[in-house]
């Protein structure tokens, strides 16, 4: 069923955010030091289900819709809670766990977390009880009731398109199915907008140099979640049978799919034979980015730029690839990353981190 028309007059209507919100969203936390906007149209790559609050239907197994608008959506909640488990899988369960080495640093990457996400209360997923699940990973927190609100707020991603899914299970002996069940369904191939914003709000105040560490650590466990919720966890029911997950190609290819409010975290010397390669707001010139959307490899260079000595562009990639977020932030006071895939926005975003923290000239 296609619901195009319906999405075209919400969007007139102000019932659900353009698009392209997302610039709203950059004026409205201009004022407001390392704030973040992620945002970018993501496709699905399975089939996307839920389940609606209404008690009747045509069948028995709805996706989710706005009571408003009646658009299937992937709900600001249900986002939240996908990705906080996500963030568990990617850094907890699966990711570097230089954290578990002593009970002091397992109890600091939890508050990191509860500081991105909130409290713990509510937030059980498949545990009955996600505040004692992580007592057993990383020892007693004293602090785990405490009630606090998180870093991270989500917006809902709303859909065109409803499709029915049948799922039958199968005799093993005979291969019949015996009883199939229809699920309404957001088919594959139907993109939407994923859309995450970042406020530091209660590092408001605090010495520059700790907040860019909280920052730049909080950027990292977003950066390491992204291709884990989007490309390998899923969100919706039956992400174990891979539902709910998506293309790593964005839908928006060639768009910027970041931004970031912060100062440059100190003075950045751009070198006068680095200034060709730069625009005036510290991106690199459009001739010189590849396929990647990043700087242009050795073999795009020399096909681009036949007989032109490559040297002086490598010293470039080197100096830029340290100091991009930093030269951006000089030149307007923010960070914009164009990406064209959730790995490489992924690798850009931990990139900007690494930048964010590295330099401390700034006190």
């Amino acid at each position: 069923m296609d619901l195009e028309s319906e999405f075209d007059d919400a969007v007139a209507f102000g019932l659900i955010p353009a698009a392209d919100n997302a610039s709203a969203l950059i004026d409205v936390l201009s004022g407001i030091p390392y704030s973040f906007v992620l945002s970018f149209a993501f496709t699905l790559a399975k089939p996307y289900l839920s389940r609606d609050d209404r008690a009747f239907y045509v069948i028995d197994n709805p996706v989710k819709k706005d009571i408003v608008t009646g658009l299937p959506y992937v709900a600001a909640t249900s986002w939240k809670g996908a990705f906080r488990r996500a963030a568990l899988r990617a850094e907890f369960e699966f990711g570097d766990k230089k954290w578990q080495e002593d009970v002091n640093g397992g109890r600091a990457f939890r508050r990191a977390h509860r500081d991105l996400f909130g409290h713990e209360q509510g937030a059980e997923g498949k545990h009955k009880d996600f505040a004692e699940y992580l007592d057993g990973l990383t020892g007693t927190d004293e602090h785990a009731g405490e009630s606090r609100r998180g870093r991270l707020l989500f917006y809902p991603s709303f859909f065109q398109k409803l499709g029915i899914e049948v799922i039958n299970k199968r005799n093993r002996e005979t291969g019949a199915g015996t009883f199939p069940i229809y699920f309404e369904c957001v088919p594959a191939g139907e993109p939407a907008t994923f859309t995450l914003v970042y406020v530091p709000f209660d590092l408001v105040g605090k010495n520059k140099l700790e907040v860019r560490r909280a920052v730049s650590r909080d950027l990292k466990t977003v950066a390491a979640t992204l291709p884990e919720l989007l490309l390998t966890s899923g969100v919706g029911a039956k992400t174990a049978e891979d539902y709910g997950l998506a293309e790593d190609k964005l839908a928006d290819d060639g768009k910027p799919g970041f931004w970031g409010n912060w100062p440059a975290p100190g003075p950045v010397a751009i070198l006068d034979e680095f200034k060709p390669f730069l625009n005036d707001d510290g991106t690199v010139k459009e001739e010189y980015r590849g396929e990647s959307g990043g700087c242009l490899s050795n073999s795009e260079f020399s096909n681009r730029f036949p007989g032109v000595h490559r040297k002086p562009f490598e010293g470039f990639k080197k100096w830029y690839k340290a100091n991009a977020t930093a030269a951006q932030g000089a030149a307007e006071g923010n960070v914009r990353l164009e990406r064209s895939g959730v790995e490489e926005l992924s690798a850009a975003l931990k990139d900007a981190a690494e930048s964010l923290s590295g330099n401390e000239g700034e006190k």
